[in-house]
């Protein structure tokens, strides 16, 4: 069975479009204000409500207050939250307790020295594991080692993500087994990084559903 994918770093209405159309059931918007897909929650509304009424949009955020999510999440007419910072397994159950939230995990030496820590957060939807890169706050576009997930718990549904693309995906699904796939830097316009190439994105999607 293939996962869901989500397509996250969307700033345009037509890159909205598309990735439903293509099978995204998900769709990220980042509120991470050094991303170079940055928006502000007014930014965000209008993107939601001239986006598909199918898309379930997610904001990704980065050590943000329980408070500023909710309310940013309220103004942009969220589905969920990805809490993709160094939230506190107490953070997390009060942001989901309003909301579905994802609990995004940076998977590099520290959390190797912790492998347990995902069990501290089972207040959460689902489980997010990115590759950590120095100065980059979101997503990393970078893939990591993935048999380092063979010793982690899967104690929640569990979200892939870091460098994924057209030519890794069928690896990466043989090898984590993930309940979802999130794509974002991967299926960036070279020229504009706040754009997805509709290529790319098309050949990804071929490549999934031959799988």
């Amino acid at each position: 069975m293939l996962p869901c994918v989500k397509v996250c770093g969307i700033t345009h209405h037509d890159d909205a479009h598309r990735s439903v159309a293509l099978g995204a059931s998900m769709l990220g918007i980042v509120f991470a204000p050094h991303s170079p897909r940055y928006l502000s929650p007014e930014e965000a509304r209008a993107l939601v409500q001239a986006s598909p009424s199918s898309a379930a949009f997610v904001g990704v955020f980065v050590d943000e207050a329980p408070r500023i999510v909710l309310d940013i999440a309220k103004v942009a007419g969220l589905k969920k939250v990805q809490l993709q910072g160094s939230e506190t397994p107490e953070t997390c159950r009060e942001i989901n307790s309003v909301l579905p939230a994802i609990k995004a995990f940076r998977v590099d030496r520290k959390f190797l020295e912790d492998p347990q820590q995902p069990e501290r957060y089972m207040h959460t939807e689902a489980h997010l594991f990115d590759s950590k890169a120095d100065g980059i706050e979101g997503g990393s576009g970078q893939q990591f080692d993935w048999r380092i997930l063979e010793n982690i718990p899967r104690c929640k549904p569990r979200i892939l993500a870091g460098g994924l693309n057209e030519h890794n995906i069928a690896d990466a699904l043989a090898a984590v087994r993930p309940d979802v796939v999130d794509l974002s830097s991967s299926l960036a316009e070279r020229e504009n990084p706040r754009r997805k190439d509709f290529d790319k994105m098309k050949r990804f999607f071929k490549v999934l559903e031959n799988t």
